[in-house]
């Protein structure tokens, strides 16, 4: 699919590794549902949709974002800033990315990676 584009979030994280982003840019329906099930049973959500789930990245205009963007702190927080990603941000590492930085470790070595080469 898109294994060797990458699109670096806010957060660190590569949207186009995501189920969600994929199933979206392919725009197939089996696709987008299978997306739907994987976010629906990983995050207890019985009740997300296949709206809920579309998503062009979170730098994606609202219409194409997943629902979870307009809850996102690290979003708000990055927009708000200027920022490209939390890697570029002067205080980065701060508490409202510190979560995501534990959880993940791919997150964490891109947004290092980005403030290495600025």
């Amino acid at each position: 699919m898109m294994a060797n584009r990458r699109m670096i979030a806010f957060c660190g994280l590569d949207c186009a590794a995501c189920q969600c982003y994929q199933a979206t840019m392919a725009g197939d329906p089996d696709s987008m549902e299978r997306a739907r099930q994987y976010v629906a049973n990983t995050f207890n959500a019985p009740d997300v949709t296949i709206r809920d789930v579309t998503c062009e990245g979170c730098t994606a205009p609202e219409e194409r974002r997943a629902t979870y963007c307009a809850m996102c702190e690290i979003r708000a927080c990055a927009t708000k800033r200027g920022v490209p990603t939390c890697g570029h941000c002067p205080d980065y590492a701060c508490a409202t990315l510190a979560p995501t930085l534990a959880y993940s470790p791919e997150a964490r070595a891109n947004l290092d990676a980005i403030r290495a080469s600025l």
